[in-house]
């Protein structure tokens, strides 16, 4: 895979934008913060807000 294709990392959004009382969207469970930089980040940095993604979607779903 060239490094181009490497880079593309597609966003979370499902387009239900709503944030709750911690600040996270109930739709991509993205937090505000990371959801205003998302466009300004890097492949590695939108990696790493999937990585925030993943753990806020196992722990609210672990039980």
């Amino acid at each position: 895979m060239d490094q181009e294709k490497q880079d593309i990392v597609i966003s979370p959004c499902c387009g239900v934008c709503a944030l709750d009382d911690d600040d996270i969207c109930i739709g991509c469970m993205r937090s505000g913060v990371e959801i205003t930089q998302w466009g300004r980040e890097d492949a590695d940095g939108k990696r790493a807000i999937l990585s925030n993604v993943e753990e806020r979607y196992r722990n609210q779903y672990s039980n």
